[in-house]
């Protein structure tokens, strides 16, 4: 087939269904017009052949943002959790096949597969510096990596069921982690010590995250509140109920006044 115009179409249209299958959007047909076609690039072949035909899908405007898709890769099995490095140059990713790999974020290459975990990756990040990162697993351990040459830094164990969320201080000190068996533990980096097990939670811990001064934790949880707590002492500070299910996912304001959270 030497017709540019039908290849261009048929290259845009896989990068469409790769990008659609990619995303919780595909657990809903009606989403292909309602979100992949009316965010899809409008100068793109797809878009100009199909969106006459949708004269009632949204239309999408952006100031000054692309919302082109820059890379996508296949990772070979379900993907859990993506981060980008401080500095925007790698993308790390927690798997289900046990792996964290770390890619190139300009051009899709894989820099690294950290092997260890024996059990699903759910949770990844970066330090601050970008130097180490940190990954929670299925098999109860949370582990720390050197980013650059991936070597396995410590593997931090005393948890008695899932790891669901990891991340480090803002100093690069400390991780927190919280876990299916309903604490939030802090622990030192460079030791792999257990510093404070954080108890209040009365069911699993879905989400933990530091304030940006790295003085109180937040975590979100299966019990339905959101607790902040003393980074330093481990006191809890506040026990935030309102939601009235499942808290999947919690952050602080960059300027640490407020907190956001996310539920079921």
């Amino acid at each position: 087939m030497n017709d540019p115009e039908r290849i261009s179409y048929l290259t845009d249209a896989e990068c469409f269904v790769t990008t659609f299958c990619g995303t919780s959007t595909s657990w809903s047909t009606p989403h292909l017009y309602i979100s992949a076609l009316a965010t899809w690039p409008a100068k793109q072949p797809l878009t100009k052949l199909w969106k006459p035909h949708f004269l009632i899908v949204l239309l999408v405007q952006t100031q000054g943002i692309r919302n082109d898709l820059i890379v996508s890769k296949l990772a070979g099995s379900l993907v859990e959790c993506v981060v980008f490095s401080p500095d925007g140059s790698r993308i790390v990713s927690g798997s289900s096949d046990k792996t964290v790999r770390v890619w190139d974020a300009t051009s899709g290459e894989e820099l690294k597969s950290l092997a260890g975990h024996t059990n699903s990756v759910w949770s990844v990040a970066f330090s601050l510096d970008g130097s180490r990162i940190v990954s929670g697993s299925d098999d109860k351990t949370v582990r720390v990596w050197d980013a650059t040459s991936g070597e396995e830094l410590k593997s931090l164990a005393g948890y008695t069921d899932w790891v669901w969320s990891v991340t480090f201080s803002p100093d690069g000190s400390c991780i927190v982690s919280g876990s299916s068996d309903k604490t939030v533990q802090v622990w030192d980096v460079t030791s792999g010590e257990e510093l404070k097990s954080l108890a209040g939670h009365t069911d699993l811990v879905w989400s933990v995250v530091f304030s940006p001064d790295g003085s109180r934790i937040v975590s979100g949880s299966e019990d339905k509140t959101v607790q902040v707590w003393d980074a330093t002492s481990g006191e809890e500070l506040k026990s935030l109920a309102g939601h009235t299910n499942s808290v999947w996912s919690v952050m602080f304001s960059p300027n640490g006044s407020r907190i956001v959270s996310g539920s079921v």
